[in-house]
């Protein structure tokens, strides 16, 4: 099952009833290990870190042979399976230019 960001951000919980919250009972620490697939240059890697810095979370992945951190957006991040432990990513090439 794909799941949309909206299940990857966080919610304020107040504002949802009870069967809302269930819908989106997730830990974003879970996203470690996830394969994460470059859309622009179709290159694999994985998520090797889950880091949450006041609410902005940050990916670190393994990919393109480097370490590329990538906020958890909507920009950089298309779509999420936790089925498949797979993440579809968006890696701007200003950022795989980074070392």
């Amino acid at each position: 099952a794909h799941y949309d960001l909206r299940f990857v951000k966080p919610l304020d919980e107040a504002l949802l009833d009870e069967e809302d919250v269930e819908a989106f009972d997730y830990d974003i620490s879970e996203l470690s290990g996830f394969v994460a697939v470059d859309e622009v240059s179709g290159e694999s890697g994985v998520v090797t870190e889950v880091a949450n810095y006041s609410g902005n979370v940050v990916l670190t992945l393994q990919i393109l042979g480097k370490e590329i951190l990538l906020p958890l957006s909507e920009r950089y991040v298309r779509e999420v399976s936790f089925e498949n432990s797979k993440l579809l990513v968006n890696i701007p090439s200003e950022l795989a230019e980074l070392n």
